[in-house]
């Protein structure tokens, strides 16, 4: 069995493990001046710009519904005087600094699906002071410094394994030092004394990461005279580089590790660091890099002069039609199409079946795009007892809702948020348990690690631990309180399933021999194997499926059939060409079965 638990009090904001798109912020040149403009997996989806004025955009930040909050500076044209700000919302106005001249942005970052912006701002006494702001009205969240330490803030980061923001910039007291705050919290300043053998005059920090508990910092510090890039970690300076030739920036923090961006003017080149100077990628230069849960993305322009993003440092896409890049964002959704859970069932006869839980498609309930979740519990004999439901659940602000049919509302599942001792209930029908939150560990499973909430309930209804985006790892709804008296009990989570990754495996069982027993002991022969008696491509397909026989005389049949997961029947036609063109295109989004004599394949209809 291969798995690992370590329980320690950190809270853990886990990221599904498949990132999907990547957005990247700049300009591109028109006639007369720059554009803003919005990319999307290196496609220009969205401009901003007014007459008369030029426009940059410098940087993004993505909720977890996918949408893009993105900050643009305006220019007068010709003079380029600055005009004012926007952060925009995909591809309209969310809010304008127009009537905050003394509002300057530096970051911007979502939490809990709240957009906030870092900066700073002069107070009455014209004393620069850190600020973050939240919302569309700009509310003051916080002010860094008290007035007698004034403040500046030049970027944030999230630490990904507890949800809190963190800051850098630097305070003014006797001399300017680079600070670093948790939350509003001043955590520390930079005091060395000597690298030179000389005082430290000032310094400075202007980028932060976070990893497992440790916070490093890019900046400068000033000595002799010179100002110095320099790399510090927990508050202790650990790279320092040559004044005037050397830069270090752009940092990210991951799996216990960090990696930097390290011009070389002697050289002439960039290139991403990992730790103090093992070279990992080599690129004319770096913009912008961060840190999913799972991945690295590189935002930087190549020897060819040509703008893209890398992931875990191999090329992923081209930026098309832009002059400059600034700052990008990683969007990972929280629940993947056809994503498959397997839970065990244990029957009160003694044997054992499974419940498969899908996450088929879409769908729009009020006001509410919800996921449906086919269930489908099989029980006893397979092809006498199964049942199936359609469950609905959607996740905002780290709570996880499902609709409640006899209430017809949404009702809490999953908060994702709590801490320990926090409570909250779980509605079923029009009973109701309250659960409580015992304890908050890490979970980790093959190098991905994700927070962990131990629940208890007053009758063990759904006492255990939920992992985030795994879902409850005994059963993913209360189901000693949906099947009472039905005779049988699900007893775990076996086996999941993103799209085609298995990304989570408990128990000696093969999760192929799972699913082959759920699905009637099917022969599943994939395409890539080349070893079956057809194959199916492309896989998943928009609307057309193509299904390849080389011997098309060989088949037990000449007929296909393809099914749903209860098993119905949806199509059926017959094979006449070694190469056949299936239109496929009125069926739903979700997971098929094709069926040629004895022979089964599964396919995905986006």
């Amino acid at each position: 069995m291969k798995k690992l638990f370590a329980i320690v009090l950190l809270m853990a904001l886990a990221m599904p493990t498949n990132a999907q798109d990547v957005y990247s912020v700049g300009y591109y040149d028109e006639t007369n001046g720059t554009v803003a403009a919005l990319y999307k997996n290196g496609n220009r989806l969205y401009t901003a710009q007014y007459s008369s004025q030029t426009s940059k955009a410098t940087r993004v930040t993505c909720n977890s519904q996918g949408d893009a909050f993105w900050l643009v500076n305006f220019y007068d044209y010709p003079d380029g005087t600055y005009n004012h700000t926007e952060i925009r919302l995909n591809d309209h106005v969310y809010a304008s600094t127009e009537n905050h001249r003394e509002v300057h942005i530096a970051d911007m970052y979502c939490l809990k699906d709240t957009i906030y912006y870092a900066g700073y701002q002069y107070n009455e006494d014209s004393v620069l002071m850190a600020t973050v702001w939240k919302g569309s009205n700009f509310e003051t969240h916080w002010v860094m410094g008290d007035g007698v330490h004034p403040s500046s803030i030049a970027f944030s980061d999230i630490d990904k394994r507890t949800g809190i923001p963190y800051f850098c910039g630097y305070i003014i007291d006797d001399k300017k030092r680079a600070a670093i705050w948790k939350a509003q919290e001043l955590l520390s300043t930079f005091e060395q004394d000597s690298i030179y053998e000389a005082p430290i005059t000032s310094s400075y920090a202007s980028q932060i990461a976070v990893e497992n508990g440790h916070v490093y910092t890019i900046g400068e510090f000033e000595q002799q005279g010179f100002p110095i890039p320099a790399l510090w970690k927990d508050n202790v300076l650990v790279r320092y580089v040559q004044p005037y030739f050397d830069v270090l920036h752009c940092i990210c923090a991951f799996d216990d590790s960090y990696y930097y961006g390290y011009t070389s003017r002697w050289q002439y080149y960039d290139a991403i660091l990992k730790d103090y100077n093992s070279e990992v990628l080599q690129l004319e230069y770096a913009y912008c890099i961060q840190s999913t849960f799972t991945d690295i993305y590189v935002l930087g322009k190549d020897f060819d002069n040509k703008f893209y993003v890398w992931k875990n440092f191999e090329k992923q896409c081209q930026i098309e039609n832009c002059n400059a890049l600034y700052d990008m964002c990683v969007f990972d959704p929280f629940f993947e199409p056809h994503s498959e859970w397997y839970y065990e069932i244990l029957n009160d006869d003694g044997t054992i079946t499974y419940q498969h839980l899908e996450c088929a498609a879409d769908t729009t309930i009020g006001t509410e795009r919800p996921k449906i979740i086919v269930r489908t519990n099989t029980i006893y004999d397979r092809n006498e007892h199964t049942e199936v439901t359609h469950e609905y659940v959607y996740e905002e602000n780290g709570l996880v809702y499902w609709w409640n049919k006899d209430l017809e509302d949404f009702t809490v599942l999953y908060d994702y948020d709590a801490e320990a001792g926090d409570e909250w209930e779980i509605k079923v029908g029009t009973e109701s348990i309250l659960v409580h939150v015992d304890s908050v560990g890490v979970f980790e499973y093959d190098g991905d690690t994700r927070k962990m909430l131990h629940i208890s309930d007053a009758g063990g209804l759904f006492s255990g631990d939920i992992v985030v985006g795994y879902g409850h790892l005994t059963s993913f709804f209360p189901e000693k309180l949906m099947n009472r008296g039905k005779g049988y009990r699900v007893e775990g989570l076996r086996c999941y399933w993103i799209g085609d990754e298995l990304v989570y495996h408990d128990g000696d069982e093969d999760c192929d021999a799972i699913y082959a027993e759920l699905h009637n002991g099917i022969n599943e022969d994939g395409p890539s194997t080349g070893s079956g008696t057809f194959t199916v491509y492309p896989n998943p397909t928009n609307g057309i499926l193509f299904v390849e026989t080389r011997l098309i005389a060989s088949l037990p049949d000449q007929t296909y059939r393809i099914t749903n997961l209860m098993g119905q029947t949806l199509l059926t036609g017959n094979i006449s060409a070694e190469t056949q063109q299936i239109d496929i295109s009125t069926l739903p989004s979700g997971m098929y079965f094709i069926s040629v004599g004895e022979t089964t394949q599964k396919f995905v209809k986006r």
